[in-house]
This record gives structure tokens, sequence and C-alpha cells, in this order.
């Protein structure tokens, strides 16, 4: 059994396939992924960048688009940064992978489970939060 099959983790296996970043992938449906999200990103932020355009002379206008403009602007820095560093997470998989196998005893093992257990419920929060 791989440590992906792990109950704990399939939940990120399935976040990570879902926004085409997990590297275990075909190469064609990260590509897509990643392309139909890139969309929907921008299809929001575009609107947003004209309505500032018409609203430059109204302060209350900016100020209410700026923190909108500011979300995306990070989002999209977030994911391009997920992109580039995508090599890194395949490696620490890996990592991942061989430490779990080289696990011998049970008690080993249950502590391993309980930390994945802890970092489900952490990633299921932070993923929750981000939305």
């Amino acid at each position: 059994m791989t440590i992906f099959e792990n109950i704990y983790l399939r939940s990120n296996v399935r976040m990570m396939s879902f926004l085409g970043q997990w590297p275990y992938q075909s190469l064609f449906l990260r590509v897509i992924i990643r392309i139909l999200i890139m969309l929907a990103i921008w299809s929001i932020f575009i609107p947003k960048l004209i309505k500032l355009c018409k609203v430059i002379n109204d302060i209350n206008g900016i100020i209410e688009c700026i923190p909108m403009i500011g979300l995306h602007t990070v989002s999209v820095t977030k994911y391009f940064n997920w992109m580039i560093n995508s090599h890194k997470m395949k490696v620490l998989l890996r990592h991942m992978q061989q430490d779990w196998d080289n696990l011998k005893s049970d008690e080993d093992k249950k502590i391993m489970n309980k930390i994945c257990e802890r970092g489900k419920f952490i990633s299921i929060g932070y993923s929750s939060e981000n939305n």
C-alpha cells in the first residue's frame, strides 16, 4: 500500500488532482485543469479591473474594488508559485513514501497515523478557510 492510499491522505490527493497539482497525474490532464482554473480566476479578475478603471475618480468605488483585486492577485500568484515549484512537491512525496515504507514497529505506525489524522484536519481547515 502506498502512503497516498491512506485514508488520511486521500482528501489531499483528491484536492491536488482537482487543482491540477498532483504530480502523478498525466501531463495532459494537469495542463487542461490548470488552464481551466486560470480561466476561472481571470474571468473574475478582468471585470474587477474594468470596474476599477470606471470608478477611478470615486474613492468609495476604489475602496470597494481594491480588496477583491488584491485577493485575485494573491490567488494568481499562489497558483503560479505552486505550478513553478511542482517538481519539489514530487520530491517531497517520494520522500514521504520512502519514510512510510521504512516504518517497522507498530508504535511508529501508530504515531504516523496520528500525525496523518491531525494533518488531514489541518488541510481540510486550510482549504475551507481559503474558499
